[in-house]
């Protein structure tokens, strides 16, 4: 049993209206889409990366995956930008259905110069595993107890953060429950009980921020709180709100840690203020901005709500509510919080709309985000410090009910002077789309491919490797398969 000890992947990412551009072409220069390999062949699905195609890592100048051939089940494949390989069939066999076992890798962790990941071979449940380049071979058992029925329970290894020679990560080890643990490069060991009984402490959010781990948790009497592992402690930050203050401790909601004026900032929430944006400075937690003000109609504090945050041109930019125009695009300079502009103002009988700005990504001197105008959909913003402008209508026209369609950029990646995306069209689901700062084109395929692959499953999840993108889509040919983005 572990004793106690006294975040894209390598720890493996004037008005609105002022112009719109025509209709998006497809590219003749630029980029190109092309299929890496049809892993498993024909219409089957080989599921690089998952379903949701996010588990993709570089290691050792290749490109490392959990897929399926057809024949070993989900287990550990590598791409060299030459060919397609199994690294190891780590659950061999199959299940009383005659089906191949599968490991289904994931989590991908570079650390002390080996491949960490989760996975089951069958024996152990979902337990910690090292690939040094050459073998695989289990880690820890974290958890080796067994069920009722004989089978492995697992740990569930998960959120692995590197701190300097250490790697911090949650699992179950079957007595503490979901709790945090360090691995030190020679031993795994159960680094704080801080919510003891069944439900641990489901930590989250691991977080650098000078020199340390910062990470949200439950506590079992005050909600999710503020904690920092400096490599030898864990502290509990909210302690360090300032005692004259009048509200009470922030609740922490979301995984949405920022840096920005050399503070980490956060959405949260105090009995005063709703939730609101605070900091943590590296001495204390903060109130920035209490952009929602006042009380509601029940008497409870006004709630903004920030989330999706980005540092663009010395300023922090969020979406936020502050009451009067609904979820918009906010900025925050140090030391005043300001609304940008009001993309939707109003949505019917004078109530006000949410244009709900998300996937805020800095482009060059741009910063580019998905938003609805209330007239076009979701679509593709941008703001260059001056002015917000819708981009494109990328699907246009209006559904059933006659509200007007969105494409909903998704999935934002640079490579060259392109920035990348998935957005939906009327045509057949998600493409790749490409934006040069001014215009917006439909990359184009390859062979019979005559645009994109017809649905992109892996939306949000371009992996740059080799100077290209790689990502997990699907056509009607061959399935969920691997494709990549290169330049012409």
């Amino acid at each position: 049993m572990p004793r106690k000890a006294s975040i894209y992947v390598l720890a493996c990412v004037a008005g609105v209206l002022n112009s719109i551009l025509p209709h998006a072409a497809e590219a003749q220069t630029g980029l190109t889409i092309v299929q890496v390999a049809d892993i498993n062949p024909g219409t089957a699905d080989g599921f690089p990366g998952g379903r949701t195609g996010g588990a993709f890592c570089v290691y050792n100048d290749a490109l490392y995956f959990h897929a399926d051939d057809g024949s070993s089940g989900s287990e550990l494949f590598r791409y060299d930008g030459a060919s397609i390989e199994l690294v190891a069939d780590l659950n061999p066999g199959t299940d009383l259905l005659g089906r191949a076992q599968d490991s289904n890798p994931r989590g991908f962790t570079v650390f002390n110069g080996e491949l960490l990941f989760r996975a089951d071979d069958g024996i152990h449940g979902r337990e910690l595993f090292k690939y040094d380049g050459q073998r695989i071979s289990l880690l820890s058992d974290i958890n080796p107890l067994v069920t009722e029925s004989g089978s492995a329970r697992g740990s569930y290894p998960t959120a692995f953060t590197p701190l300097r020679d250490m790697l911090l990560f949650k699992a179950d080890d079957g007595s503490h429950r979901m709790e945090i643990f360090v691995y030190t490069g020679s031993e795994v060991l159960l680094l704080a009980d801080l919510f003891p009984g069944r439900k641990g402490s489901r930590a989250r959010d691991f977080t650098v921020f000078r020199n340390n781990v910062l990470f949200s948790a439950a506590n079992g009497f005050s909600g999710r709180q503020l904690f920092s592992f400096d490599g030898s402690k864990i502290a509990y930050l909210t302690d360090t709100v300032p005692s004259e203050s009048t509200y009470e401790l922030p609740h922490l909601s979301e995984p949405n840690f920022t840096v920005f004026d050399h503070n980490l900032y956060f959405r949260a929430r105090d009995e005063d203020h709703g939730t609101e944006l605070f900091a943590y400075t590296g001495a204390e937690i903060r109130l920035m901005a209490d952009i929602n003000p006042g009380l509601d109609d029940a008497g409870q504090p006004g709630n903004s709500d920030p989330t999706d945050f980005a540092v663009y041109k010395d300023a922090l930019y969020f979406s936020a509510d502050d009451g009067t125009h609904g979820q918009e695009l906010h900025s925050f300079d140090g030391q005043v919080g300001t609304l940008v502009k009001d993309i939707w103002p109003t949505f019917q009988a004078n109530e006000k709309g949410h244009s709900y700005p998300s996937a805020l990504t800095v482009f060059g001197d741009l910063l580019v985000f998905s938003a609805d105008d209330g007239i076009h959909g979701e679509e593709l913003f941008t703001f260059d410090g001056d002015e917000i402008r819708l981009i494109q209508d990328i699907f246009t026209g209006t559904d059933r009910f006659g509200r007007p369609n969105g494409s909903s950029p998704r999935g934002f990646a640079e490579i060259g002077d392109y920035l990348v995306f998935t957005a939906e069209d009327s045509d057949a689901g998600g493409k790749v789309y490409m934006f040069d700062g001014a215009t917006v084109q439909l990359v184009s395929g390859t062979g019979n491919s005559q645009t994109s692959p017809g649905h992109i499953v892996s939306s949000y999840r371009f992996v740059p490797f080799k100077n290209s993108l790689y990502f997990s889509a699907e056509d009607a040919q061959h399935g969920q398969e691997l494709w990549q983005i290169t330049m012409n």
